[in-house]
């Protein structure tokens, strides 16, 4: 399965709404070498951090047309976290370590109006 990698930026910082803009960047493979789809939008409405993340995202995602993984790279560590999961803790066994993530259920992120209904 091929992989796409999305990048997303915004200009709105913290929990305050704000109105700005958000960036996004799609990297894929093709068989010329990596291609990339990118798009900068204005906010109009006031919105905070983590909420205008989602939407670049969201906005990303719809932009890829064929099945394949999906990795996320943004500088929200809350929306990060719910998509991509975080290590809370580690579980010890017969000398073995395990990380112990915590993120949304598959069935909660697994489409773009999943990640819509977590917004």
């Amino acid at each position: 399965m091929k992989a796409v990698k999305i990048y997303t930026f915004t200009d709105i910082k913290g929990p305050r709404k704000k109105s700005g803009h958000f960036m996004y960047l799609l990297e894929y493979e093709t068989s010329k070498g990596i291609a990339t789809l990118h798009d900068i939008v204005a906010v109009e409405t006031e919105e905070t951090e983590n909420k205008i993340q989602l939407q670049a995202i969201i906005k990303a995602a719809g932009r890829v047309k064929k099945p394949c993984e999906i990795e996320i790279h943004t500088h929200s560590l809350y929306v990060s976290s719910a998509i991509n999961g975080s290590t809370m803790s580690f579980y010890r066994e017969d000398g073995e370590e395990y990380d112990i993530r915590v993120r949304y259920a598959p069935e909660f992120r697994t489409s773009i109006e999943d990640i819509e209904k977590s917004m």
